[in-house]
């Protein structure tokens, strides 16, 4: 977008590009969701049903209702993650983070010891942000639409409050600023 700034493009091919890019960040977060959790549907409730079967905690069967509330907040939660990833691919092209692209800036070695060291910093936010959550002063407010699956289905992955959404999507970027990191480590 910066190119197209620098070229004084109007303000209409700026939404534009916003827009499409925007879309583009949602398609690619709505298709992972959607394959994701319609395998796991498809081997839990086609392929080895009489497996998971068996293996029920409770009676009770998620209803129609239930999969329609949480596919609506997953959508809500893909829409929230899609401008999360605009904002941090603009940051990223003003040269706001601590990416980088050449190796040996750092050096094969940092490279690969970042990808355990992503995985684990990522565990420990998300353990610490839900913790939080669960705190009875935030829990009506941004963790309660994520407990109305009482019985969960796969389709509740993404059932998020917007503000649960944000923080859990905020990890990558915030990382970003702080952390020097390769592309390939932030895929991983």
């Amino acid at each position: 977008m910066n190119e197209l700034i620098e070229q004084g493009a109007d303000w209409i091919t700026l939404l534009s590009f916003g827009i499409n890019r925007w879309v583009q960040a949602f398609l690619m977060d709505l298709a992972r969701y959607l394959i994701g959790v319609g395998l796991v549907t498809f081997i839990l409730l086609v392929a080895y049903r009489p497996f998971s079967v068996r293996r029920r905690i409770q009676p009770r069967r998620a209803n129609k209702a239930d999969i329609q509330r949480e596919l609506f907040h997953s959508l809500v939660t893909v829409m929230v993650y899609a401008s999360v990833a605009v904002f941090t691919i603009e940051m990223i092209e003003l040269g706001w983070t601590r990416l980088y692209m050449d190796v040996s800036l750092y050096g094969l070695t940092y490279l690969i010891a970042t990808i355990p060291m992503l995985l684990v910093l990522h565990d420990a936010y998300f353990y610490w942000a839900h913790r939080l959550m669960h705190q009875q002063w935030l829990f009506r407010r941004v963790h309660r639409i994520h407990h109305l699956s009482r019985t969960p289905t796969s389709w509740a992955a993404y059932s998020f409050s917007v503000w649960e959404a944000l923080a859990m999507t905020l990890f990558v970027p915030l990382i970003m600023f702080v952390v020097p990191l390769h592309p390939i480590s932030r895929f991983v």
